[in-house]
């Protein structure tokens, strides 16, 4: 495959954990991008 790791990265993702966001007390709105999506789209 022409882009090797990064097409990896790209077709499965990155479990990112932002420590330093939550550590400083920030709340995400969502969990993940399904469930963002799919709220996104009950709205549309």
């Amino acid at each position: 495959m022409a882009l090797g790791e990064a097409a990896s990265l790209l077709l499965e993702g990155q479990n990112a954990i932002p420590a330093k966001l939550e550590a400083a007390g920030y709340a995400f709105q969502h969990r993940d991008i399904n469930e963002a999506l799919q709220d996104i789209l009950r709205h549309a």
